[in-house]
């Protein structure tokens, strides 16, 4: 992936809305397990902002595209799924065939296997096997990361809650060597998902 490519695509939003964001990160940790290599980001989901603060974290710090799962039962309509296509969403259904090409063209992915804004602060059961599969089919490196962004903007507040702060933490790489069994799949999602 060119880094031509990145910029062409980010160099308006990321200028934009990054900055924005940063107004309310109180503390970022581990930037330095971010890469601009093909890897698999996995990230617990509180927010609407979950989405595009990784994909605008990614942007501003290692200048690449991510491409991510995204819903296919909400931001419907020709206006919605043309700017998620741009952004680097894959709508659910079908979507681990696509998933699995991006990555091989050199493409990271960050993945959510919540599934859905979670209702509670901690982090909840994955609903989505995907990130299991992946792990284990492409023996890349997953870079956990855990987000606080509940107390900010949760599915319950109809708008951002602008006097709390957001904190995001990116853990050491880990992967993952196992045959992609249904046990092992199960296992290696659990694992992760304690990482996170």
């Amino acid at each position: 992936v060119s880094k031509k490519e990145a910029v062409m695509v980010y160099v308006i939003t990321k200028y934009i809305f990054w900055p924005l964001f940063s107004l309310f990160i109180k503390r970022i940790e581990g930037l330095e397990n971010l890469t601009d290599k093909p890897v698999i980001y996995v990230v617990n989901h509180q927010s609407y902002l979950d989405g595009p603060l990784i994909l605008m974290l990614l942007a501003w710090h290692r200048n690449v595209k991510v491409y991510t799962f995204a819903t296919h039962t909400t931001f419907t309509g020709r206006f919605w799924s043309a700017l998620i296509e741009h952004f680097g969403g894959i709508r659910v259904g079908g979507s681990l065939p696509k998933a699995l090409a991006k990555f091989r063209q050199g493409y990271p992915l960050a993945l959510f296997p919540e599934g859905q804004r979670n209702p509670i602060e901690r982090i909840g059961k994955p609903e989505h096997t995907g990130v299991g599969v992946l792990a284990l089919q492409t023996k890349a490196q997953i870079v956990p990361i855990g987000i606080d962004t509940y107390h900010f903007w949760n599915r319950f507040d109809k708008r951002p809650r602008f006097n709390r702060t957001i904190t995001i933490c990116i853990g050491t790489p880990i992967r993952f060597s196992a045959k992609p069994t249904p046990a092992n799949v199960k296992n290696t999602i659990t694992k992760i998902m304690m990482e996170v």
